[in-house]
């Protein structure tokens, strides 16, 4: 279903939904069983953002119901709900960055400390014998990031 184009209707859809699901009739839990994975695997169907503004405290709730649940139908049928909240947690979370980083800073570092580590071991090659190496002695880093 279209949540954006039927807002309402889907809403009304999904608070069915999770009504069967946490619904619990004694001594009628084998019936009840089948309806409530079915009632799982239809809200996996809907985005997990309008779920969570559907049904009030989506997660905290989905999670009660997961650490009470005993049958295994119903927890195979949550299984596929669980994987799309997780996924829809990883993807839309928020970071803590401390600070931004310059793209690049690493390898100026390593463009610039490589020619020491080279040039300045034991054994004192120069150019010669490494030709490549001392392509990287050269300065590619610009002092002047104005002038072109």
């Amino acid at each position: 279903m279209d949540t954006e184009a039927h807002p309402e209707v889907s809403k009304d859809i999904l608070q069915i939904l999770w009504s069967v699901s946490i619904s619990t009739h004694p001594g009628l839990e084998t019936q009840w069983a089948k309806a409530r994975a079915y009632s799982f695997e239809a809200m996996a169907q809907f985005e997990v953002s309008h779920t969570e503004q559907t049904i009030q405290d989506f997660k905290k709730r989905n999670l009660e119901l997961l650490s009470c649940e005993s049958n295994i139908t119903v927890l195979n049928a949550m299984e596929e709900l669980l994987v799309k909240i997780i996924t829809h947690e990883h993807l839309t979370r928020r970071r803590l960055v401390k600070e931004k980083r310059v793209a690049g800073s690493k390898i100026k570092k390593m463009l610039d400390v490589f020619p020491q580590v080279i040039f300045s071991s034991e054994k004192k090659s120069d150019a010669r014998d490494l030709p490549g190496a001392a392509l990287l002695c050269l300065s590619f880093r610009c002092e002047n990031p104005g002038a072109v």
